[in-house]
């Protein structure tokens, strides 16, 4: 690799990003920030999750199964589906799902599987119906040699009950790869405890206004989540500001959270 080993290219996006961090530099529109991170699994491969927009994220597993969680946007940030993919929605709100972006994949993959929440079902094109598992909160789903569990994700500040009600069924997720957890909380004001969720070892977590957390908030969560690592996504505001992602970083070099790694990757600057 031009003269840097596998562990230094590893290792360095998250020393520029502890330095701004350090520095105080990092601001919601650096576009220094990685857009892939990695996770190892105890076989010695890797899990790659790639930051595509907002809350849309790949997780290539091997070269032959990825998930591609909430995709929108445009085709071309996709790659072609591969023989074991999945697509996970949380709900389908515009930000979320696209019915003719989700014909576009899972016409690449003829066995390319969906997995929605069941307020989904008519959302869903009659001719991937039969590809589709629908799923309920505190369901879990078993897909090839992933388990995936259905967290509830709704609103609970007054004010907000309208975005996502609870009836609604909307969901979050955790996916079990290997040893590795991996936490999408969709869009949601409540995080799951510790003791509920068990150990996570990644969270992925919203945070905007005026639909999600606000950056206390969703701080106070992940305290209660107590994840291995967080990563902040859904962070546009409606004004098109990062202030709670913004304010969540500060609020975390000023009361780290013991045992709780920050990470950040770039979900807006390429859109």
């Amino acid at each position: 690799m031009d003269g840097m080993n596998m562990e230094e290219e590893t290792m360095r996006p998250f020393m520029t990003i502890a330095f701004c961090l350090l520095c105080g530099w990092l601001s919601a529109n650096d576009s220094t920030l990685p857009t892939t991170l990695f996770l190892p699994l105890d076989t010695g491969r890797k899990i790659e999750i790639r930051a595509v927009q907002h809350a849309s994220v790949v997780m290539k597993i091997s070269t032959e199964t990825m998930i591609l969680v909430d995709p929108v946007g445009n085709r071309k940030q996709y790659p072609s589906l591969t023989a074991h993919a999945l697509i996970i929605y949380t709900h389908d709100h515009y930000d979320h799902f696209n019915t003719a972006l989700l014909r576009s994949l899972a016409s690449t993959s003829p066995s390319a599987q969906i997995l929605a929440p069941r307020c989904m079902r008519s959302k869903i094109p009659g001719e991937l119906a039969n590809r589709c598992h629908f799923i309920t909160p505190n369901e879990a789903w078993r897909w090839n040699d992933v388990t995936i569990h259905a967290v509830p994700a709704y609103n609970v500040s007054r004010g907000k009950l309208q975005f996502h009600p609870r009836q609604k069924g909307y969901v979050g997720y955790i996916v079990e790869i290997g040893t590795k957890r991996i936490y999408f909380s969709g869009d949601t004001e409540v995080l799951p405890d510790k003791k509920t969720a068990g150990q996570i070892d990644l969270a992925f977590v919203c945070m905007n206004l005026p639909w999600t957390m606000d950056a206390k908030r969703a701080f106070a969560e992940v305290k209660k989540l107590a994840p291995r690592q967080v990563c902040p996504y859904h962070y546009r505001n409606r004004d098109n500001t990062f202030s709670e992602r913004d304010a969540f970083i500060r609020m975390f070099r000023q009361s780290s959270l013991p045992g709780i790694e920050l990470r950040l990757l770039d979900f807006y600057s390429r859109h």
